[in-house]
């Protein structure tokens, strides 16, 4: 056989292997130990898109801490309370019976987080709270919580952290309608946590259309 020959081959590629994956992104950013903490989640196919799925958090133990099922499209919340120190994991099973494991982010020793529930249509009712650790570190120290709007700020309230929970409200009517982003810093100017709502419209156009004649013949001018 010549250096310029060649030889034909024929050989069979693997197809690649189909997974799916899970996304856990905990309430303002982090678990925080001795908070109680909203977990929100996404389940997607290779190709992105959603998948429906259940599944239940375990404590290194093997106990089962929670379960939760999607609600829609592969998304949903669950409830935490983790310990500083623990690995969590969420076992999954999707909706065509794939079965994965994920460890969940681990909590931090000592945090202060912010939560926000925006059911009111005046107001946003805001918490925050401070895990003990970060309570007796931070006990009377300046808090600042602002609030933007495209980068704007409309926004600007001082408080001082003289409890574990602090709770107040946020006048929606001081912002235009669309995404908000509420922030909160430390007496340092540091955000410390952050939190993203919507603000809906105020008031949506009304049109009252109303004819000349209560009937028209065929070809009459309307």
């Amino acid at each position: 056989m010549s250096e310029s020959e060649t030889l034909p081959s024929v050989f069979k590629l693997k197809p690649a292997k189909s997974t799916h994956d899970v996304q856990f992104f905990p309430e303002s950013g982090e678990l925080i130990a001795g908070i109680p903490t909203k977990v929100a989640f996404k389940a997607i196919t290779t190709a992105g898109t959603g998948i429906d799925m259940k599944g239940t958090v375990t404590d290194p133990s093997g106990a089962v801490i929670t379960d939760f099922t999607s609600a829609h499209l592969g998304m949903g919340t669950f409830h935490l309370n983790a310990e500083v120190g623990k690995t969590y994991k969420a076992n999954i099973t999707f909706k065509d019976g794939t079965v994965k494991s994920y460890e969940l982010p681990k909590a931090i020793a000592s945090g202060i987080t912010l939560q926000v529930t925006n059911t009111e249509s005046s107001s946003a009712n805001v918490k925050i709270i401070a895990n003990e650790p970060y309570f007796a570190a931070n006990k009377s120290k300046s808090l600042f919580v602002v609030g933007t709007h495209g980068g704007i700020i409309y926004y600007a309230a001082k408080t001082r952290l003289n409890g574990q929970v602090t709770n107040a409200k946020l006048p929606k009517d001081q912002f235009p309608a669309g995404i908000l982003q509420i922030t909160l810093f430390s007496d340092m100017g540091e955000p410390v946590s952050e939190r993203l709502i919507f603000n809906a419209p105020k008031e949506t156009a009304s049109v009252t259309l109303k004819s000349d004649l209560a009937a028209y013949k065929p070809r009459q001018k309307v």
